[in-house]
Parts: structure tokens; sequence; C-alpha cells
């Protein structure tokens, strides 16, 4: 009978042993997981921002490129602004050159009437 007992004590011991550490196991897998889970977290926290910081530097690059775009098209504008005005210019300074130029014809045909009918 005692022997039976002692029997029954060290396999309830054994049990309590066994279970024990399959606590203790437990509670280190759960906290390897935990860990898992924090890394991971942790690795897309910084995925995010390194997206955020290429984001930002792909949105300056292309704001710079369209500044770029917009003071092209201001000199474009201004361009085509100073050549209509310089064919404007060109333009009446044409049309005044033809006036003289007509005046002059005109003069020169009363002069030559002139001394032909005074020949």
């Amino acid at each position: 009978r005692r022997g039976r007992d002692d029997e029954e004590r060290v396999w309830r011991e054994r049990e309590a042993r066994l279970l024990e550490e399959l606590r203790q196991t437990d509670e280190q897998r759960i906290i390897a997981e935990e860990r898992c889970l924090l890394i991971n977290q942790q690795a897309r926290d910084e995925r995010d921002a390194a997206l955020r910081a290429l984001r930002l530097e792909l949105e300056g690059g292309l704001g710079q490129l369209e500044e770029a775009l917009r003071e092209a098209e201001r000199g474009r504008k201004a361009a085509e602004d100073q050549a209509a005005s310089l064919r404007q210019e060109i333009e009446v300074s044409v049309s005044m050159h033809e006036s003289r130029l007509a005046e002059a014809l005109a003069a020169g045909k009363r002069e030559s009437d002139r001394r032909v009918r005074e020949a």
C-alpha cells in the first residue's frame, strides 16, 4: 500500500513538474509570439515611414518639375508677347516708310508734272 502511495506521489509530482514545464513553455511561446508581433509592427512602421519619406521626396521632385514647367510656360508666353510686339513695331515702321515713300513719290510726280508743264 505504501509503495503504491509513493508511486502515486512520484507520478503526481512528475505530472506537476511536466505541467509546470508546459506552462512555462507556453508562456515562452506567447512571449516569443508577442516579440515577433512587435518586431513585425516595427518593421511595418519603418517601411511606412520610408514610404512616406519617399512619397514626400517624389512629390517634392514633382512639385519642382511642375514649377519648372510653369516657369517655362511663362517664358514661352513672354517670348510670344515680345515677338508680337516686335511684329507690331515692324508693321508700324513699314507702314510709316510706305507712307513717306508714297508721299515722296507723289511729291516727285507733282514736281515732275510741274516741270513738264513749265517746259
